[in-house]
């Protein structure tokens, strides 16, 4: 299995559409990584 590469299944209601659910999807992973990077740099 390759680090960078992950499959998803999810159940995505009708009222969101599939590009609406990949954009916060996306939103809260960078929001999560930007925190992290936010933590280490403030160990210096």
């Amino acid at each position: 299995m390759v680090q960078d590469h992950v499959h998803m299944l999810i159940k995505i209601p009708p009222k969101y559409s599939v590009s609406e659910v990949v954009r916060i999807h996306k939103e809260k992973k960078r929001h999560c990584c930007c925190s992290a990077i936010r933590r280490e740099t403030e160990k210096f």
